[in-house]
């Protein structure tokens, strides 16, 4: 299993009214390691757990595999070149 299976698994095990805490982890994080604001915009990150926590499933209120598809895509686009 790769990190982002294992971070998935244990974010489905997460009571939805602890998923903005973790947001601002997350976030705090992302920070910390220097990820450009525009990768990964804080407002777009709000606003997708403010419609999860909306959902009666909050786990099924976007698709996962898309948003990381794109962020790894966006990710990929700003990695120096290691040249």
């Amino acid at each position: 299993m790769n990190y982002t299976e294992q971070l998935e698994e244990e974010i489905k095990h997460i009571p939805k009214e602890h998923l903005p805490a973790l947001f601002n982890i997350v976030h705090s994080f992302r920070e910390s390691v220097g990820l450009q604001d525009d990768v990964l915009d804080k407002a777009k990150c709000r606003e997708a757990i403010d419609m999860a926590l909306a959902e009666s499933e909050p786990e099924k209120a976007f698709d996962r595999n898309a948003w990381l598809a794109k962020v790894k895509g966006q990710l990929k686009n700003k990695a120096p070149d290691s040249q």
